[in-house]
């Protein structure tokens, strides 16, 4: 059996994807992968891992669909496409006319393509889903939109988990005479992820408490953040962090207490229907969280108790959220994050029926 994962970006850049490749890797299928970008890095268990290496300007890449279609064309006997973007999905496609035959493409949407720019991608996925065979999405509530946007089909719920790495089961309760230690790992996009009102609220609230940062992205959004941070009053309540890939920033997450998760709620339809990958990596580390309180995030959070959720553009409501917590028995919490991790976190039991289903089509 051979598989073909094609995406706009590279394969290191997407936890998911390596997450999915090496689960099917262990099952004993064959997976190459097919992406855009600098890196071409060996993995082990993977026969194949290309990259389109594109620079100049980024009209380029409206040729990137037919340059993969044309390498998908050429590649041996694939029994099964997954297409991560919707100009993967092109490339896949493309290459079924190219082929003259109908290789099964299942979708795997990273994103929900709701901007007001976006409507090119969102045409693509139109123009393209009759090819489609089935979808995969990382929580319930994106996969209802989607079922009601493109019709039944069958759909796959695939979480934004992590393997588990039992050596971050022993829990160690945070000790009430020091400061309680934030993390906020992610984008550095401040609108986005709340990041201002965070800053604002560490800064005001009236016991012993810091912010660790690791922020990727834009240099200009990391600059807005260290502005704010500028016009604190305590200033030294703030750490930046070297921004690393995944897994090296779970070395962080070590010497934090509580993992920092907030998402704004009327940016699209991505940030509705969040499901961060920092609600596994952080209960997996038996980390409590401060979320915002999207309701499908408040069903698990408050509901098997391992952390609060606040309002994310209110400064009081995520203060009265740091207060909820610092006063909270942490082994407690730190207990129920690891517990729930363990029962509703498994990667491996919520690709089973992904996995028949790819047995199924050969």
């Amino acid at each position: 059996m051979k598989i073909l994962l094609v995406s706009n970006t590279e394969f290191r850049k997407r936890p998911h994807l390596v997450r999915l490749v090496n689960l099917l890797v262990s099952r004993g299928i064959d997976v190459s992968f097919l992406g855009v970008g600098k890196d071409n890095i060996a993995s082990e268990g993977i026969n194949n891992i290309q990259h389109l290496k594109v620079s100049g300007d980024r009209l380029n890449l409206l040729f990137i669909p037919l340059i993969q279609a044309n390498i998908i064309t050429r590649a041996k006997k694939l029994d099964i496409i997954i297409a991560t973007h919707p100009y993967s999905l092109l490339s896949s496609t493309l290459s079924r006319i190219f082929q003259g035959q109908a290789v099964p493409i299942c979708y795997y949407p990273g994103e929900i393509y709701d901007g007001s720019g976006l409507w090119h991608l969102r045409l693509i996925e139109k123009m393209c889903f009759s090819s489609v065979k089935s979808i995969i999405s990382p929580n319930i509530p994106r996969l209802d939109y989607l079922v009601q946007r493109f019709g039944d089909r069958p759909y796959f719920i695939l979480p934004n988990s992590t393997p588990d790495m039992s050596e971050f089961s022993n829990y160690v309760p945070a000790s009430s005479d020091r400061e309680m230690r934030l993390i906020y790992l992610g984008t550095s996009n401040v609108i986005r992820r709340c990041l201002d009102t965070l800053i604002m609220a560490v800064d005001k609230a009236n016991f012993n408490v810091s912010l660790m940062i690791a922020v990727g992205g834009r240099e200009e959004n990391i600059n807005e953040i260290k502005g704010l941070i500028s016009n604190t009053v305590n200033q030294d309540r703030f750490e930046f962090l070297d921004y690393v890939q995944y897994p090296r920033h779970f070395d962080y997450m070590k010497s934090a207490d509580v993992g920092v998760m907030l998402y704004h709620p009327d940016i699209s339809l991505n940030y509705k229907f969040c499901e961060p990958n920092k609600l596994y990596e952080y209960s997996m580390m038996s980390l409590p969280v401060i979320s915002s309180n999207h309701e499908h995030l408040v069903e698990k959070v408050e509901k098997y108790d391992f952390g609060v959720c606040v309002d994310p553009l209110s400064v009081d409501s995520i203060l009265d959220g740091l207060q909820r917590i610092k006063k909270s028995d942490m082994m407690h919490l730190r207990k129920n994050a690891r517990n729930w991790f363990l029962d509703h976190g498994s990667y491996k039991i919520h690709t089973e029926n992904l996995i028949n289903w790819i047995h199924e089509r050969v």
